[in-house]
């Protein structure tokens, strides 16, 4: 409301009052002037310290949104480099699944080959055996054909040495 429509208002509410009380009032436009400027002024003040408190609302507002947006910077950056790092790691995984993949492949043919070479190994082994179990068994034989032509030899010897004794001592006797 404007100022004129407010003083014309209080001077009719006391005009009013005056006549239901039987009162008479001496009302002046400047005691009304005194009185809504008094209430303006209290407006004002109650306005000022209104927009005041709002002002330092709104600037505390102000600065925790600026840290909020200072902290959501932060974890964006802190985000980026937990990405980069994933992928990093996810790089270095495939890579590493690759070296493993080709080693573990090395390894099934080193161990083919090592059994292959078993296998050829225990073959060969199994005929050495044979063969050695062959060699020693002739051997054996030998040794005994050997050992019992010996006997014979040592039998003919003895048999020599008591025909050769015998006839010592018969030409002994017979001298």
């Amino acid at each position: 409301m404007t100022m004129k429509l407010k003083i014309s208002d209080l001077e009719q509410e006391l005009i009013d009052e005056r006549y239901k009380k039987k009162v008479t009032y001496d009302v002046t436009i400047e005691s009304v002037k005194a009185q809504v400027q008094e209430q303006v002024l209290d407006f004002k003040v109650k306005s000022d310290e209104k927009l005041l408190k709002e002002k330092e609302e709104n600037f505390k507002l102000r600065v925790q949104n600026q840290g909020l947006e200072e902290r959501v910077a932060v974890l964006k950056d802190q985000l980026n480099a937990f990405r980069f790092r994933i992928l990093e790691l996810e790089r270095e995984n495939i890579k590493q699944t690759k070296e493993n993949y080709i080693l573990n492949s090395e390894l099934d043919y080193e161990n083919v080959k090592n059994t292959q070479i078993q296998k050829r190994t225990d073959k060969l082994q199994f005929e050495l055996r044979s063969k050695n179990l062959i060699e020693h068994s002739q051997l054996d034989r030998t040794v005994a054909d050997y050992e019992n032509q010996l006997t014979s030899l040592k039998m003919q010897i003895s048999e020599l040495e008591n025909n050769h004794f015998s006839k010592l001592a018969y030409e002994k006797l017979e001298h």
